[in-house]
């Protein structure tokens, strides 16, 4: 076992059972509409734009660097 592997499982097993969040308080239920709304801001901002051109860039810098 890798040592991330067993530090996780020793501080998993510190935690009191009485402390773990089984259910949380969501102010706004409206998950379709929030990611609507998000992908809107996405496209004005223009964060897709510079999606698509980073993408672009890195494939051609990943080809001209491949061996």
């Amino acid at each position: 076992m890798s040592s991330v592997h067993s530090a996780l499982i020793l501080f998993l097993g510190q935690i009191p059972i009485d402390h773990v969040v089984l259910a949380q308080d969501i102010e706004d239920p409206q998950i379709l509409s929030q990611i609507q709304s998000w992908f809107a801001n996405f496209v004005a901002s223009g964060q897709l734009w510079a999606l698509c051109i980073g993408f672009i860039i890195g494939f051609a810098f990943r080809s001209l660097t491949a061996s």
